[in-house]
């Protein structure tokens, strides 16, 4: 019903070696376009709605731990949102595994030297 620009990012920090990282992460979104379309709701446009731009502000912080047996990481994600305009605001949570599709630590571990064997 319109368009909308996002912008996300954030900083941290990193600790062993990169295994975990951790710090804060945001968006901003804003609606730069009025809304318009056959299925904006009647309502909306009696009231003269259309034209209402929404925005919307999140803050929170981010985890993120490497998982070399698994191939890939845990990220943990919360967002509290506020300066919202035309719409609720709220809290966001979010959990997500990825696998890494090169499998760096197998590679690691074929390049590691076979232990040596104990002497008699």
């Amino acid at each position: 019903m319109g368009d909308v620009l996002t912008l996300e990012g954030g900083v941290g920090r990193s600790w062993m070696k990169g295994g975990v990282n951790a710090g804060l992460v945001y968006y901003a979104q804003w609606k730069v376009t009025s809304d318009s379309g056959s299925d904006l709701p009647r309502i909306l446009q009696l009231a003269g709605l259309q034209n209402s731009k929404n925005k919307a502000y999140a803050l929170g912080p981010e985890v993120r731990v490497v998982i070399p047996k698994i191939e890939g990481q845990l990220t943990f994600r919360y967002y509290k949102e506020f300066g919202n305009r035309t719409v609720t605001e709220g809290h966001t949570f979010v959990a997500a595994i990825t696998f890494f599709l090169h499998r760096p630590f197998a590679q690691m571990r074929k390049q590691q030297p076979a232990p040596a064997e104990p002497k008699p």
